[in-house]
């Protein structure tokens, strides 16, 4: 084998192979082998680094642009694909197991009504579902669509709301099979692109405002929970363009009889003209809190939801908006899933969660997940009652008193299950 070490280039292939086996017999380890290879080798000039990297970012942005023989993404609302068989599959193969909570997962009668119908219910969202699939071809190279047997690769559901002037992106789902191959980003791209198009069919010669979408909270959902690597999800949804907003984001029951679902973070879209870039102010970019305040109010609505102003759900969000805005922007967060913030001290009660500016959820559920709760179970308790507490005070309480009501009652709760514990 050639190595890299000191000896002139035309020397290399012969002596130094020569060095090594007389150093390291035949008998010797692969693993002793190894490790010499490595010593010999030289350090890297930074040069020679920055070259490595680009040449890898390179490849892995042509890989992500590449199409696979056979692979086809298209909208399964347009006629000449759509097929129930097909939506079928896609449900049973994708959406259950990686959105095995009910609260979470939107029923399919809903959305074979919604792919089928022609033009959107008064005061409805535009719903449409970007599918990939891997399918047989014809000599020519040209795919063929068999609903029975092509390969399922990923889906992206996205939504248009036309009075906020938002895209909506509610499902983005790949085959496990075939992750790493760039089809969230070829997803994510028909998304965005369909979005658009939307828009400017309804008026909207901009664009839309900005493209939101909602991902698990990793601080609030251990890890069998979760069906997938939280911090890991973050980070690919961070390369794909997008980035969560500061503030305390709960998602509506999305039909009668399902409970809201508090165990997420919600994101925008960088490239988007409600969306600043960096400054003093705003050290990660901000976005125009009217945008979210303007397509939260229209969620709900879509959603059925009845008297919002009075609805303790609608009312924590955009009092937690109102708290985290500045100067009627909302900051943006990089890298959310990593930040932890320490136990604080509150109310005279060490160790206690309180909250901080920027980052209360983190800061008491991390409080809740630390060894200072024993007991797997307790502190599983006491993150479902932090977001219960949350949504409740922040409705019911004036400002900064709902603050206060949530430490003092996670207080009581926790000293409680640590009483029951000792009999």
């Amino acid at each position: 084998r050639r190595c890299s070490p000191r000896t002139p280039a035309k020397h290399r292939a012969g002596s130094q192979a020569r060095l090594l086996l007389l150093f390291f017999p035949w008998h010797s380890t692969l693993d002793s082998l190894h490790a010499c290879t490595l010593v010999c080798q030289p350090k890297m000039t930074a040069s020679v680094q920055r070259r490595r990297a680009d040449n890898a970012a390179d490849a892995a942005a042509t890989a992500a642009n590449a199409t696979v023989a056979g692979e086809l993404v298209f909208d399964l609302r347009d006629r000449n694909y759509y097929s129930r068989t097909l939506l079928h599959r896609v449900y049973s193969e994708l959406m259950i197991p990686q959105f095995p909570l009910e609260d979470e997962r939107e029923p399919l009668e809903h959305w074979e009504h919604y792919l089928t119908q022609d033009e959107p219910d008064p005061g409805d969202s535009e719903f449409h579902l970007g599918l990939a699939v891997q399918c047989e071809t014809t000599p020519d190279a040209e795919p063929v669509l068999d609903p029975q047997t092509c390969i399922i690769l990923g889906i992206c559901v996205f939504e248009y709301y036309p009075d906020s002037q938002c895209g909506f992106i509610s499902y983005l789902v790949t085959n496990e099979k075939y992750r790493k191959r760039g089809l969230s980003r070829k997803l994510i791209r028909f998304a965005r692109d369909g979005i658009q198009s939307i828009a400017k069919r309804n008026g909207v010669p901009g664009g839309v405002r900005t493209v939101v979408l909602e991902t698990n909270a990793p601080e609030t959902l251990s890890e069998d929970e979760d069906v997938f690597d939280g911090e890991l999800r973050h980070e690919i949804i961070e390369r794909l363009g997008f980035s969560a907003v500061e503030f305390s984001y709960i998602q509506p029951a999305i039909r009668e009889g399902l409970s809201p679902v508090y165990s997420l973070h919600f994101c925008v879209l960088r490239d988007s003209p409600a969306v600043r870039e960096a400054d003093e102010q705003f050290p990660h970019g901000s976005v125009d809190a009217s945008a979210v305040r303007d397509w939260y109010t229209e969620f709900c609505s879509v959603l059925q939801m009845r008297n919002p102003s009075e609805n303790p759900v609608y009312i924590a969000v955009m009092r937690s908006v109102d708290r985290h805005a500045k100067n009627g922007r909302l900051p943006l967060m990089v890298h959310a899933c990593r930040a932890r913030i320490a136990p604080v001290t509150t109310h005279g009660v060490s160790g206690a969660p309180a909250y901080i500016h920027g980052g209360e959820r983190r800061a008491i559920t991390s409080w809740c997940r630390s060894d200072a709760v024993t007991g797997r179970a307790h502190r599983g308790v006491l993150c479902r009652a932090f977001v219960d507490l949350q949504c409740f005070c922040g409705a019911h309480c004036a400002e900064p008193a709902a603050d206060s009501a949530v430490a003092c009652l996670l207080c009581v709760l926790a000293a409680f299950l640590s009483r029951r514990d000792r009999g």
